[in-house]
């Protein structure tokens, strides 16, 4: 069996620490598990959501391919990280990841607390599938999270790092045949695949609200809502995710107080 590694771009743009997760990726899982090839495939388009589906229905249809790895083109995680999905062996696993903002203050009063500025950053980020997205159980000390390892079970999560078994798919395209089109459509063609069946599992062409396709998150509804499934991800994966900053300066204030 394969793993379809798959890219979805909507922008044209892959940053330099995605594309050296793909290599390094692609390079351990054929030393560690020779017999299982991962092949990478990008789809680029205008919409994200339009992207997976096209990388999703590509697994669906190709019988040979087991799990679908999704990972956005500005993050990356280590190859071990990868393994370790794969190793846990569930129909849904994703990776929390830090949003695109920057809470100044929340970094401010993390790095009073910690030494590492990364670690600050790390504490003061909001993640997507992880926060409030953790499933508790009471605990001996008040609702802790529903742990097995480094996993956690989780209510919802992004697409931005995600695999997906392939029973999950074909589960997804029993319980939901109005998402699934059995003809060829143009339009995924443009996307780069040109096969006759498609699953819009991240992205339906009917009109839907915009807490369902934000981040990836209309799959998650269709996984646990109407397939009763689970979604587990792995709370110690290191991400990182590209994003652009906005840079204050002040010099004047830099001499006054002397941090030269």
């Amino acid at each position: 069996m394969a793993i379809l590694f798959g890219t979805p771009n909507a922008r044209g743009l892959i940053t330099t620490v995605h594309f050296q997760m793909v290599v390094k990726t692609i390079d351990h899982m054929r030393r560690k598990r020779p017999n299982t090839p991962m092949v990478h495939k990008l789809a680029s388009g205008t919409l994200m959501g339009f992207c997976r589906n096209a990388l999703a229905s590509q697994a669906l249809a190709d019988t040979a391919v087991s799990h679908l790895l999704l990972v956005d083109p500005d993050m990356a995680v280590s190859p071990e990280t990868v393994e370790q999905m794969i190793t846990f062996d569930k129909p849904v696993v994703a990776c929390p990841y830090p949003t695109r903002t920057f809470d100044r203050q929340a970094f401010l009063e993390a790095a009073r607390k910690v030494d590492d500025a990364n670690m600050a950053e790390a504490l003061a980020a909001t993640y997507v599938g992880g926060d409030e997205d953790l499933v508790l159980a009471p605990g001996p000390n008040g609702p802790a999270p529903v742990m097995r390892g480094a996993f956690a079970r989780v209510k919802t999560c992004g697409a931005g790092i995600l695999l997906i078994r392939r029973d999950a798919l074909e589960r997804l395209a029993e319980k939901r045949p109005d998402i699934v089109i059995r003809e060829k459509r143009s339009d995924y063609g443009k996307l780069g695949y040109d096969g006759d069946l498609i699953i819009e599992c991240f992205e339906h062409a009917s009109i839907r609200r915009a807490d369902e396709v934000a981040e990836g998150a209309g799959f998650a509804r269709f996984w646990t809502e109407d397939c009763g499934g689970e979604i587990w991800t792995n709370v110690e994966a290191m991400v990182t995710r590209f994003s652009e900053h906005r840079f204050i300066g002040h010099f004047a204030s830099k001499l006054k107080l002397g941090f030269l």
